[in-house]
């Protein structure tokens, strides 16, 4: 019965045993052999649909690595692939590394869909060390079900006849993160670019891109979510950053970004799950600190964002406790009580304060 099953394994051409974790793949056109074993940069594969036939005649490890010096005619088609690791989260999955040391013949030249995956099996995919030009059209990552992450060094371009953007990714957690500025988005030839990135009910962070003479950066909308923290970009001939739409949101601790034009937020979203807080004052005493919020319940970052009423000369200072705000870096910290104080001020019949209450990350 045993020797049947497996027979029968073999007919449908099911995995039935696992690669060698940490196995090097090669695929090179210029001296690849699909008849080669493809483990060496000495006997590649010719092509890419050998390397996924082979592929696909195991089981995923924790890890193998794609070394690959041309891109494949058609997607990055994973959707026959499988593992028995059973890990959650992204980061206990079976992970491909795609990478090149040819980045002149890693370019995408043709609008195309980038990844297919299996939804039974997401993956953990990693690029790095590559080059993609997005030519006619956005380059596609949709209802991809793994994690894609773009690592240093990759560099994204586009050409005209493209009016886009060089990714559009749906319903799809992407990664473009380094510690460095070694993910550069580039215009070189002028394309009219609507952005670099544009997220449709995706989940993305971003970490220290430079971006270069494309207007608008990243482009979220319908529910989508975007992390931007630990280091800010490097920007030239940028007019915004993040452009958050429809339902999404930005979660961030860089806070010079919250200013428009780097941040746009339209009236459905919000940076850092921020609330509205209005505070109105009458005939209010011109000296000593008047309280806002008492025992802060968590961390938040303060924005003030306008005021307006009858006044004279109107001066005033936000405090955290007994620490001007300002001193604080505008944060107020969990317990503490925001206060104003209206010291050198004239006089005042009414004003209001739109307060803006930011999680604090």
């Amino acid at each position: 019965h045993d020797n049947s099953i497996q027979e029968i394994y073999n007919i449908l051409g099911a995995a039935s045993s696992v690669h060698f974790n940490n196995t090097n793949f090669y695929v090179d056109p210029f001296i690849g052999d699909d008849s080669a074993d493809g483990l060496t940069p000495n006997t590649p594969f010719f092509s890419i649909s050998k390397l996924l036939e082979v592929l696909g005649e195991k089981h995923l490890p924790e890890t193998i690595t794609i070394n690959i010096r041309y891109y494949p005619d058609t997607s990055f088609d994973f959707s026959r692939l499988t593992t028995q690791i059973k890990g959650r989260e992204k980061d206990n999955r079976p992970k491909i590394i795609i990478t090149t040391d040819d980045v002149s013949n890693f370019q995408i030249y043709t609008a195309k869909e980038l990844i297919r995956t299996n939804p039974d099996y997401p993956l953990y995919i990693e690029f790095n060390n590559c080059d993609f030009v997005a030519d006619k059209d956005a380059i596609d990552i949709i209802n991809c079900n793994s994690f894609i992450k773009f690592a240093s060094s990759c560099n994204f371009d586009a050409n005209p006849p493209n009016t886009n953007s060089i990714f559009y990714i749906e319903n799809s957690e992407v990664e473009f993160r380094t510690f460095n500025n070694d993910l550069i988005f580039n215009n070189t030839n002028s394309s009219a670019l609507e952005c670099a990135v544009k997220l449709v009910n995706s989940r993305a962070r971003f970490e220290q891109c430079t971006i270069n003479n494309i207007n608008t950066f990243v482009i979220a909308q319908n529910n989508s979510v975007v992390i931007n923290s630990l280091n800010s970009n490097t920007v030239t001939n940028v007019t915004t950053q993040y452009d958050i739409r429809a339902h999404s949101k930005i979660l961030t601790n860089r806070y010079n970004l919250f200013n428009e034009p780097d941040i746009i937020i339209d009236g459905t979203s919000t940076i850092n799950n921020f609330v509205v807080f209005d505070k109105n004052f009458t005939n209010p005493p011109l000296t000593g600190k008047l309280n806002i919020l008492v025992n802060a319940p968590k961390d938040y970052y303060i924005r003030v964002t306008g005021y307006s009423g009858f006044y004279n000369n109107l001066v005033s200072e936000i405090y955290a406790d007994n620490n001007s705000l300002s001193s604080q870096n505008n944060k107020l910290n969990k317990g503490q009580t925001l206060s104003i104080d209206f010291t050198g001020t004239t006089s005042i019949d009414y004003v209001n304060f739109q307060i803006q209450l930011h999680d604090f990350i």
